[in-house]
């Protein structure tokens, strides 16, 4: 089921690039004294940065095959000192698949909810990545408690081959509706059926890709480079 509706997920980036910027929004807070009011700052209620849109043309991007690194990817958007993240990475990330979908893609995204679940998916993938059976146990009890809601709709597709009489002739599929979903359905099933990946061979890239014997980089464009 995951497969089908992943195989009919299609999501919007811009073409322009996107941009961090601070949050520039301020809100005014009246104390329990009614005659006090108390003018807040971003540290205070709202997140330091935002990213969003340079322009306001986009594209739409099909699930590809190639996606199936996407939870190695977004999980090293992290520094390593695991308290921010490295905002080229999360610019270079979001030109390429656009924002996370909390605001439908076209809006702003606070980069403190980036950072709440590229740290969750970090995490998980620490503990898939141990040595003991209790280190994954652990992976899938986090995983089945995402830390903020996931958005999909039912989906049914019709079979046209299959015969009127049959029950076959359709088929029932939950398909996501933001990118972050998509990530978080990736990695289910990373956890679920297990795969091998690697890293592009690519210096300059940092894609992770499902590893195939005769492949060393995760798009052409990569291959083309590591030949010069």
């Amino acid at each position: 089921m995951t497969k089908n509706g992943l195989y009919r997920f299609e999501w919007q980036r811009c073409d322009s690039g996107y941009i961090i910027e601070p949050h520039n929004k301020r809100l005014s807070l009246r104390d329990k004294e009614p005659q006090i009011t108390t003018l807040l700052t971003n540290a205070d209620y709202f997140p330091e940065k935002m990213i969003g849109p340079l322009g306001a043309t986009y594209r739409y991007d099909l699930f590809a095959l190639n996606w199936q690194g996407l939870p190695r990817t977004f999980s090293e958007l992290i520094e390593g000192n695991q308290k921010s993240l490295d905002n080229k990475k999360v610019i270079k990330f979001a030109k390429k698949y656009g924002l996370l979908g909390y605001s439908q893609g076209k809006e702003k995204e606070d980069l403190e909810t980036w950072y709440k679940w590229v740290s969750y998916i970090s995490t998980i993938l620490d503990f898939c990545d141990g040595k003991g059976r209790k280190d994954f146990d652990v992976a899938i009890e986090l995983y089945n408690l995402p830390p903020l809601p996931l958005f999909m709709k039912p989906h049914i597709l019709k079979n046209n081959k299959a015969s009127l009489a049959s029950r076959n002739n359709s088929s029932f599929n939950l398909v996501p509706e933001n990118l972050i979903t998509v990530i978080y359905l990736i990695l289910g099933d990373y956890l679920s059926k297990g795969s091998n990946l690697q890293r592009c061979k690519n210096p300059n890239c940092f894609e992770w890709f499902r590893a195939r014997s005769n492949k060393r980089w995760c798009s052409t464009s990569c291959k083309t480079a590591g030949n010069r």
